[in-house]
């Protein structure tokens, strides 16, 4: 049974407190698709949630999209529940944090819909990129003629929301239209495209629609299909894989590879897509919004690991196993890889079939300038993505699970979610920032990124996890940074010593003037824990006591009408 704690007691509490019901919307703005063969472009339809801060106005809105969400496994509830960290080894919400300090959170989801013109079933998840950022214009628009007062939005963009929110600000930047963003985060987006390892987009399009031996019986496994269909050929896979199964399939084969087809390629999708979202702007990025980065992916080149604990490498075998008696009538081998090391060629997925006396194979062959992208350092992805939704009764399905021997894979590069400047479209999926520099700054010949801050992470981690390092970076650029406008006058009054702190919190008084404070500590929920009134201060500096457990609070400090806040981080 889960344990209930204190915490989770009040993050239950502030998820439903001040929270409205979903709101169902459509966009109308309708982008165009033609280029995509859309003979009739139609607007999407999506949902939002807003979460009310602690004065139940909406006046600080924090945006938050949906990612690449098949069949919206997602809904608003989940995407809020997502922005949970470990925070020393407590289970604390983002989300939370940012409404006890006053901000607002909301939540844009993409759900499947049936489209009224036509009676067609979309999944908004994975639904063109471009129709999803219209819906984001849309709700910008919304809440920015409902919020109260003149404070900014910020706009969080996680894995394919950062390319949906890039797109709608470039597109009301290119169309003159008032976002009101000051701050835009991406958060382990794909802006140089997706990694999903080529030899298991064979495998599984092979054993979900390759399995039918005629008179013998179709031992295609169906299990598989929704995973084919609706993630690689959906319509964002097809925009974000940069390498994808269809272009390599020989003419007048659904499974078969062509043989001289073995470099890299991507689908028509996504060139068309990120031409056309590079073409917006000048630069092919937001320019009014400060804008950062947090990634999942090691910025110093650290590999990530395989289920026993061994570094990944290109060309890494991936699973190597052999199914007996399938259907009683023949046993399977199935073999799959790693893309290979650069200007290598290697089979990278194989199935041999007993009973035909055939073994189908896909081979894969690296650029000169790169080693494969597979073993390249990024935000990782969880292979029980792929597997939780199959078929564990079918023994192809049960040994192909067992037989793993990886459990991730690279899924947003370091290279990709830093939007590192490429030359001639020659991506080193490898390269580990050194000296890296915003285009802000005076340009540089290498490791060149757009965003004015980031934070990249030594080791590999799990594709949008969130971490107390992420969770600190971000309060710094989204609350601290509206701390340091005129709304708190005393900034520059106080300071606090030795932060993060341990037993007490020592607090220097810069003005000598003021001779009594009150003083306050509250939890993240908004809970006050503790008060107290120091008057006649003898020094510039007080000592408060504390025993708290290890976390974040807010310490607020009060002078006549005057309040000064700021994080506590407690050891």
């Amino acid at each position: 049974m889960k344990k209930i704690t204190l915490a989770s007691v009040f993050s239950f509490i502030y998820l439903i407190a001040f929270s409205q019901e979903p709101t169902t919307f459509t966009s109308t703005i309708i982008p165009d698709l033609s280029m995509y063969g859309e003979s009739i472009s139609y607007p999407g339809t999506g949902e939002y949630q807003i979460f009310l801060g602690s004065d139940n106005e909406l006046n600080k809105p924090v945006i938050i999209t949906d990612g690449f969400d098949p069949r919206d496994t997602w809904g608003t509830n989940t995407i809020y529940n997502q922005l949970s960290f470990d925070n020393a080894g407590t289970q604390t919400n983002f989300a939370d944090m940012l409404r006890a300090e006053g901000f607002d959170i909301v939540i844009l989801n993409f759900p499947v819909y049936t489209r009224t013109e036509d009676g067609m079933e979309i999944d908004g998840g994975t639904d063109f990129i471009e129709r999803n950022a219209m819906l984001l214009v849309e709700l910008i628009n919304i809440i920015n003629t409902q919020k109260i007062g003149d404070e900014q939005n910020v706009i969080v963009g996680p894995s394919m929301g950062g390319l949906i929110s890039r797109y709608a600000l470039n597109y009301m930047e290119s169309e003159s239209l008032e976002h009101d963003t000051r701050l835009w985060v991406s958060f382990d987006a794909p802006h140089h495209g997706v990694n999903a390892p080529i030899g298991l987009q064979h495998l599984f399009n092979f054993l979900a629609f390759g399995l039918d031996f005629g008179f013998l019986g179709n031992y295609s496994i169906e299990s598989l299909q929704p995973l084919v269909e609706g993630m690689f050929k959906s319509s964002a896979g097809r925009q974000m894989l940069t390498d994808q199964f269809e272009p390599h399939l020989m003419a007048g084969s659904e499974v078969n590879f062509d043989p001289s087809i073995t470099l890299p390629i991507n689908h028509p999708y996504f060139t068309t897509f990120y031409t056309n979202l590079k073409s917006l702007t000048t630069t092919g990025f937001p320019g009014n919004p400060r804008k950062i980065s947090l990634i999942n992916g090691s910025g110093i080149g650290n590999p990530y690991l395989d289920i026993n604990g061994i570094d990944i490498v290109p060309g890494r075998e991936i699973l190597n196993t052999t199914i007996e008696d399938v259907g009683g009538l023949t046993d399977i081998t199935l073999k799959a890889n790693f893309s290979p090391y650069s200007s290598q060629e290697i089979a990278v997925s194989s199935i041999q079939i007993n009973i035909l006396g055939s073994t189908t194979t896909a081979n894969s062959q690296a650029f000169s300038y790169s080693d494969g992208i597979g073993a390249s350092p990024g935000g990782l992805f969880n292979i029980g993505a792929f597997t939780e939704g199959l078929d564990n009764s079918d023994p192809i399905v049960s040994e192909f699970i067992n037989s793993l021997q990886i459990d991730k894979f690279s899924f947003v590069p370091t290279v990709s979610s830093m939007a590192l400047e490429i030359t001639d479209n020659e991506v080193n999926w490898f390269h580990a920032p050194t000296n890296l520099i915003s285009a802000n700054e005076t340009r540089g010949v290498n490791d060149t990124t757009p965003f004015d801050a980031w934070l990249m992470p030594d080791d590999n981690q799990t594709h949008t996890l969130l971490t107390s390092e992420g969770a600190n970076f971000l309060w710094e650029e989204i609350v601290s940074a509206s701390l340091k406008t005129d709304e708190f006058s005393l900034n520059n009054s106080f300071a606090v010593l030795g932060n993060p702190v341990k037993n007490q919190i020592r607090i220097q008084i810069n003005d000598r003037s003021i001779k009594n404070i009150s003083t306050k500590i509250y939890s993240i929920t908004g809970l006050e824990l503790f008060t107290n009134k120091f008057n006649t201060l003898s020094s510039n500096q007080i000592e408060i006591p504390i025993n708290l457990n290890s976390g974040i609070y807010i310490l607020e400090l009060i002078h006549k009408n005057e309040v000064f806040k700021t994080k506590i981080i407690v050891e």
